[in-house]
């Protein structure tokens, strides 16, 4: 009896195996920064366009589940339809990474950090319930907040992510003010 009731856990993970694909780049490009020699390139920026072609595979190929993760996450085709694009739009952006994001020496966690809004896009994509659409929002903010104050020593780039962050805190107030009046 118990083992049907872990196979049930186990089998709600599986329509979440891309986003724990991008999870795990992410943990990855942190983890191989540690072990990386000053001189050498980052081995996350070659893997990681790899491993968002594994989660779009998964995603294209494998059959759809319905309710995860106790009907917090949906799996449907508009969700799949969505988590594609964005799968897509990933590898297109780690493979045009600029030369001067790898002139500043900080290669893995660029990649980390658009894994990481990839991710919040990809939750947001299958969210089935507000506070989930939440979560990946604010994840996906939190990422492009830190993208965009990449390189501080412009002026434009510390200016810009200032305006975002104001901008970004004041919808996520009313926004869950509007969560919680629907709640």
């Amino acid at each position: 009896m118990e083992l049907n009731a872990e196979v049930t856990q186990l089998g709600s993970l599986v329509p979440l195996t891309p986003h724990l694909i991008v999870a795990a780049l992410i943990v990855l490009a942190f983890v191989l920064e540690l072990f990386r020699s000053p001189e050498g390139r980052p081995v996350i920026a070659t893997w990681a366009p790899w491993g968002c072609v594994i989660a779009l595979l998964w995603v294209v190929f494998a059959p759809l589940g319905g309710f995860s993760m106790h009907r917090m996450f949906v799996d449907d085709g508009l969700s799949r339809g969505g988590e594609a694009v964005i799968l897509i739009s990933l590898i297109l952006g780690l493979l045009a990474i600029g030369s001067e994001v790898v002139a500043s020496g900080f290669l893995s966690e660029y990649v980390a950090l658009l894994l990481s809004a990839g991710l919040g896009m990809g939750l947001m994509a299958s969210a089935a319930n507000l506070m989930m659409v939440f979560l990946g929002l604010e994840l996906f903010s939190l990422a492009l907040y830190l993208l965009c104050i990449f390189l501080p020593e412009r002026k434009a780039c510390q200016e810009s992510a200032l305006k975002y962050f104001m901008l970004s805190s004041v919808a996520s107030a009313v926004m869950l003010y509007g969560m919680a009046l629907i709640y």
